[in-house]
């Protein structure tokens, strides 16, 4: 069977559109309308480009299963790009540009009427209904449903998964004929060719609630061996040149001595390429960041939310401890490890004082990097129902769904204190004299 698989480009967006992110429902980098928040726009496209990862590991489970597949990334307007022998065509669907998605498709139907195209993704595995004009659609993982299923007379309607992909089992992803050259991680992973994988998928905490990852990817937590993780580093490696990795898993090393086996193995092997993981700073402690930095750790995402016991108590949010949060923090610094701390302004409980702590914590915490992002419901989490039961969800244009947009009406706080306070978020924590001197020192020992 000759398949294409396809992530559509959005070559006229303003902002880093980045679909691999937010449990793959994607988001787009807004910001605000200062002049502060559109130069940080303004960096964030240039530097945040990543690969859809799902799409590679789709990718490598039907060429292993002996398909011939072809990838695009490319705008609508390419349509015609398509290979005519292509039977079959799997289109990425998200929130923050399923439009443009859907353009692509029907400009593809006018080319290669013949061809049986379709959406995968997590959008629409929640939102199908929204994409009913494709010939079908992929409810749940696509890697995990049998090679067969893709033979073009089976796809029709809505496909679902009933299982979840085996992380044992899925071979290395697949980046051929993806454009390596454009994607960057940069400045969490300055290096490139920079890459993706997986070494885990499942996230089991109660911030579920409001969080995509576990709503799409389950509770159980589906770990890969450390020796084959690293049989996909080194794949990466060797195949495309990766000097950079990030790991997409929610919650890096939740299952007990995984992290400490991986660096081992790293190391063993004499692997060398800088990586990057996301997870709970709880899980974390000096004597195991050591351990990963020694072996090429260079990047640590972590969520913080909220500094306000109440208001993580009111979201389901297991808050880290705050002392815990800032020693490992110092001990990353010394290290020389980057680490972007994440924060929610308007979750469920906020008002402008709580909301401003947040804000002098993140300064005080004062983490290399720093993402604010408006709490927003995503449809399939509880948080979203919850909402929807009670008449608060202003609009379904779900492209509105980028997490700086207020999209559902607040209890304390209206529309324009949300983005006042998203921006000066923003202008507060990226243009202090402290922070400009040290992104100037950095950009200048780059250059050396």
């Amino acid at each position: 069977m000759n398949i294409a698989i396809v992530n559509v480009y959005n070559s006229s967006a303003r902002s880093a559109i980045n679909k691999d992110l937010n449990g793959g429902f994607g988001t787009r980098n807004d910001f605000g309308s200062t002049w502060t928040c559109r130069l940080v726009r303004f960096m964030s496209r240039r530097g945040l480009r990543l690969p859809i990862v799902s799409l590679a590991y789709l990718n490598a489970v039907l060429r292993q299963a002996g398909h011939r597949v072809e990838f695009h990334e490319i705008p609508p307007e390419s349509a015609a790009e398509v290979s005519q022998d292509a039977e079959v065509v799997l289109i990425y669907g998200s929130i923050v540009d399923y439009r443009n998605e859907l353009s692509f498709f029907r400009r593809l139907k006018l080319y290669r009427p013949s061809c049986r195209a379709g959406f995968v993704g997590a959008f629409p595995s929640v939102r199908p209904d929204l994409f009913t004009e494709a010939d079908f659609v992929v409810v749940g993982e696509p890697e995990a449903l049998e090679p067969h299923v893709f033979e073009s007379g089976s796809l029709s309607g809505e496909i679902r998964c009933t299982s979840l992909a085996d992380m044992q089992v899925l071979p290395t992803p697949c980046y051929d004929g993806f454009p390596i050259g454009r994607y960057s991680y940069r400045p969490a992973l300055s290096k490139r060719p920079f890459l993706t994988l997986e070494a885990s998928r499942g996230c089991p905490y109660s911030c579920g609630y409001y969080c995509t990852y576990g709503n799409n990817q389950g509770a159980v937590i589906r770990q890969r061996s450390a020796s084959l993780v690293v049989d996909d580093m080194s794949l990466l490696v060797e195949r495309h040149g990766a000097r950079a990795l990030q790991f997409r898993d929610p919650i890096f090393g939740l299952r007990p001595g995984f992290a400490e086996a991986l660096a081992e193995e790293i190391l063993q092997r004499g692997l060398q390429v800088d990586w990057g993981i996301e997870t709970r700073l709880d899980l974390l402690d000096e004597v195991t960041l050591r351990h990963m930095h020694r072996a090429g750790l260079r990047n640590i995402n972590a969520g913080i939310e909220t500094s306000d016991l109440r208001v993580a108590k009111l979201n389901k949010r297991l808050l880290v401890k705050l002392e815990h949060q800032e020693g490992v923090v110092r001990h990353c610094k010394s290290l020389g490890v980057n680490l972007s701390a994440f924060y929610i302004i308007g979750l469920e409980g906020d008002n402008e004082e709580s909301a401003r702590a947040t804000i002098d914590y993140a300064i005080h915490l004062n983490a290399p990097l720093a993402r604010f992002a408006m709490s927003t419901p995503y449809p399939g989490t509880g948080y979203y129902k919850q909402l929807e039961s009670e008449g608060r969800i202003l609009t379904r244009d779900y492209e509105e769904y980028t997490q700086f947009n207020p999209v559902h009406t607040h209890g304390t706080l209206d529309g324009e204190q949300l983005r006042n306070l998203l921006e000066e978020a923003y202008r507060r924590y990226y243009f202090r004299p402290a922070f400009v001197s040290r992104a100037v020192m950095s950009q200048l020992r780059q250059l050396r």
